[in-house]
């Protein structure tokens, strides 16, 4: 959005300030080396996670990753906003995620999901998406 979000007072509640462009471009190739590499398999997605959380303030590719997720829900909230057909996308994938979950919920409060027999139907079922 361009400019201050004073500027926009019907979208003030969904603004969260201005982007820091330049934090983003300064770790662009770290960032880019870091997802190649979990991509290959040279590192599990975790390690990453959990070097970034250990000094999240210190580490300038853990604030590149932060602006660079802020561009990236900026585009979303765009997209959410002008797109009803987007709308009605995400909305239906929330909803099996979400059937999905009390399915499993269900299950396991009876124990029946404990069981063998339990476990290979529900793993049947697959991931949602």
């Amino acid at each position: 959005m361009p400019g201050k979000a004073d500027g926009w007072p019907g979208l003030t509640s969904l603004a969260g300030g201005s982007l820091n462009s330049k934090a983003s471009e300064a770790v662009f190739d770290d960032v880019m080396r870091v997802g190649a590499s979990i991509k290959q398999g040279t590192v599990t997605s975790s390690l990453p996670l959990r070097k970034l959380a250990a000094y999240p303030r210190q580490n300038s590719i853990a604030t590149g990753l932060r602006e660079l997720g802020r561009i990236e829900r900026s585009l979303h909230t765009r997209k959410w906003l002008r797109d009803p057909d987007y709308r009605r996308r995400v909305g239906a994938g929330l909803k099996k995620g979400e059937s999905r979950h009390k399915l499993a919920r269900a299950f396991s409060s009876t124990g029946w999901a404990k069981s063998a027999i339990g476990r290979s139907r529900i793993s049947r079922i697959g991931p949602a998406g």
